[in-house]
């Protein structure tokens, strides 16, 4: 994938959950690094994505990959920085 490209990340959250105030603070620095297009949702806006995550949160989903929490940094990093490779390797 192309560096310059955004990174399209979709992060579910909810408002009082600590380690969703976690993962925001890695996805901050994240972007500081690579150009994140960051889509956050919060679970509580629908019945169905409440019923979907409220056991799962924080979830992040880049690329190809889904992490769930707990989510640290290293795994979000890694995640990020193959997300171009996941789509080549899913193309062959």
């Amino acid at each position: 994938m192309d560096v310059r490209r955004p990174i399209p990340i979709t992060f579910y959250t909810k408002p009082g959950c600590h380690l969703c105030d976690d993962v925001a603070d890695h996805l901050e620095e994240l972007a500081a690094r690579w150009p994140l297009h960051l889509t956050v949702v919060d679970i509580t806006s629908s019945l169905e994505l409440h019923r979907l995550y409220w056991d799962k949160i924080p979830v992040v989903v880049v690329g190809l990959r889904t992490l769930a929490a707990p989510i640290g940094y290293v795994a979000l990093a890694q995640a990020v920085a193959n997300v171009g490779r996941d789509t080549e390797s899913s193309a062959c």
